[in-house]
């Protein structure tokens, strides 16, 4: 009996939300009700419609940085991910010895995330770069992140967090020495979430120390950044983004040394959810520097990304 009860106040909700005909005064003449059904309010909401509804991640699309990813329904997650990129790469103000040229970037990713119960997150990552420029092999280069951590807390739709990312590079010339260098990032941040129905918009700011194994590149950074995701359909999704970030480099004693801007737009399509994505990007970013105009570059990418991982399920 209490079974049907619920389905019969379920059927009632969902009349009313697609604005089914309501039922005439015969009708309940013919069958009163003698009382309501007691069931918690909570049961007659939608998740789409709850304020409170978080979107799994195992079902929604991952952003390229993996800080951005929502909360997840389960405590362990983990994904193994890897991305094949070819595109063009074309350098409005070209540096010395910057040769605009199609690029192939392969990344492979190894994240693993566990969630507790107080909504605080601990991501482990690991990642390698191979950047390999068909027109300006002077210019590979491969970096690894052996182990980055980031512990985040989750109050209702704010993110704080603050993590420690290693960096390795190794340049990949051809005829001439292999250059190596270890930089350490360490970064404190925060994102806000506005979901829109089945879109959302998300803004935030992240402060960066990049302490370089060269002195000349250590800087601090103020990076604010805004994003919006549309959903196009069941497997189709739109991303736009802008950043900006002014860098203070500890050699100088200027306030502002430098200034980068950024703005990209994608579309993902998930051909097989979530073992194979296929997805279209463009980029522009540029660097203003106020010490040096040599330094000034634009550099704008399009390209198509081939991502294939296998990753946890519900």
């Amino acid at each position: 009996m209490l079974n049907l009860n619920r389905w019969f106040a379920t059927a009632c909700a969902l009349s009313l939300i697609v604005g089914s005909l309501p039922l005439t005064g015969a009708a309940w003449a013919e069958e009163p009700l003698e009382e309501d059904p007691e069931l918690p309010e909570q049961l007659l909401i939608l998740p789409e419609e709850d304020p409170a509804f978080v979107p799994d991640p195992n079902r929604v699309p991952l952003e390229q940085d993996f800080l951005f990813m929502p909360q997840a329904r389960n405590p362990l997650f983990w994904r193994l991910e890897l991305r094949e990129h070819l595109g063009g790469v074309s350098q409005a103000e070209p540096t010395p010895g910057g040769t605009p040229s199609l690029t192939h970037r392969s990344t492979l990713t190894g994240l693993l995330r566990y969630t507790l119960p107080s909504d605080t997150q601990i991501l482990a990552r690991s990642q390698a770069f191979l950047y390999n420029y068909f027109n300006a092999p002077q210019q590979d280069q491969l970096l690894g992140i052996p182990l980055s951590l980031t512990v985040s807390q989750w109050w209702d739709r704010w993110n704080v967090y603050a993590g420690y990312v290693p960096m390795l590079y190794g340049t990949l010339q051809r005829g001439a020495d292999n250059v190596q260098r270890f930089d350490q990032d360490f970064l404190l941040g925060g994102t806000y979430y506005l979901p829109l129905d089945q879109h959302y918009l998300f803004a935030g700011y992240q402060l960066d120390y990049l302490w370089a194994q060269q002195d000349s590149g250590r800087f601090l950074g103020h990076q604010a950044l805004v994003g919006y995701r549309h959903t196009l359909g069941q497997d189709l999704f739109a991303f736009v983004d802008a950043r900006v970030q002014p860098r203070s480099y500890m050699g100088t004693a200027q306030m502002v040394d430098e200034l980068r801007l950024g703005a990209g737009a994608a579309i993902q399509w998930h051909v097989l959810r979530p073992w194979l994505i296929l997805e279209g990007r463009t980029d522009y970013n540029q660097n203003v520097s106020f010490a040096s105009a040599d330094r000034n570059t634009g550099i704008f990418s399009l390209g198509i990304n081939l991502i294939g991982a296998i990753q946890s399920q519900n």
